[in-house]
């Protein structure tokens, strides 16, 4: 994986910002200093923007908008990356209306795309900041998306099969809502889930595994070999990931969590889950 550098961002009626243009220089790291309230978490936030989400903050479209603006944004970065150099764009346009949902917007060298997933080919988002500390003391569930994004960056493809695996846990609740469910239908959707978690456990284990070796090279390229031992980085995958007995993944939700699968309205023994 290439590392991919920001080269220049520019912020049109982005939170604070009305109109700005920052240019860098170099692979150097980039420090931002300044009082509070001055912007800094709005520049890492319309970076943010780069990648499939809602940023950082998991803010809604029109928040974002500057106070005093038309209720339009759009933040643009020239990337030096994996496929060279390409100017990536996003934002919404003014509302037309006070009931007009907002809709954002992605452009590729001017050329509008489909959606932020396409930003991968060319740059790869990935952000750990004080406001997510729920990860080390909330739910299960905070740390599974925030490894789903740290995979994401160095697998384009895995969102793809978190989705699907969405998908196939939906089916199956919908089945056991049924109390006349065909139950071989059932195994058929079992059997599907059994394969799309397996494939995303796994994922998840190489893809931590390879952003864990990123990290350390640019830390050792960044502050030397003396700094990345004092600092002592360890980025492995949290046990509820991706550590669960390897027999019992194959075999997906299991017959018997059918009826307290059913009576919770959810699938509690799916392998993902498994510790």
């Amino acid at each position: 994986m290439t590392t991919a550098a920001v080269r220049r961002l520019t912020l049109t009626n982005f939170r604070s910002y009305h109109a700005a243009q920052l240019e860098l220089r170099g692979n150097s790291p980039v420090v931002l200093t300044g009082a509070n309230g001055a912007g800094k978490t709005n520049l890492i936030e319309a970076i943010s923007f780069l990648a499939p989400g809602r940023g950082l903050r998991r803010a809604t479209l029109e928040d974002i908008a500057f106070s005093e603006g038309d209720g339009g944004w759009a933040v643009a970065a020239e990337i030096e990356g994996m496929a060279g150099l390409a100017t990536l764009g996003t934002g919404i346009d003014p509302p037309a209306g006070e009931d007009a949902a907002p809709t954002r917007q992605c452009r590729i060298d001017r050329e509008a795309v489909s959606s932020a997933a396409a930003f991968a080919d060319h740059l790869r988002v990935i952000w750990l900041i004080p406001a997510m500390d729920q990860l080390f003391n909330g739910p299960a569930s905070e740390r599974r998306r925030f490894i789903d994004r740290l995979v994401l960056a160095v697998d384009a493809q895995h969102s793809g099969r978190v989705a699907a695996l969405e998908r196939s846990l939906r089916s199956r609740n919908r089945l056991l809502e049924n109390q006349q469910s065909d139950p071989h239908w059932l195994d058929a959707v079992e059997h599907e889930t059994a394969e799309l978690a397996v494939a995303v456990a796994a994922a998840s284990t190489s893809g931590t595994a390879i952003a864990a070796t990123k990290m350390r090279s640019f830390i050792e390229l960044s502050y030397g070999r003396r700094r990345e031992r004092r600092l002592d980085v360890t980025c492995g995958p949290p046990r509820d990931v991706v550590r669960f007995p390897p027999l019992v993944c194959t075999t997906g939700p299991r017959k018997e969590a059918r009826t307290p699968d059913r009576f919770c309205q959810d699938t509690k023994s799916q392998p993902r889950f498994w510790l």
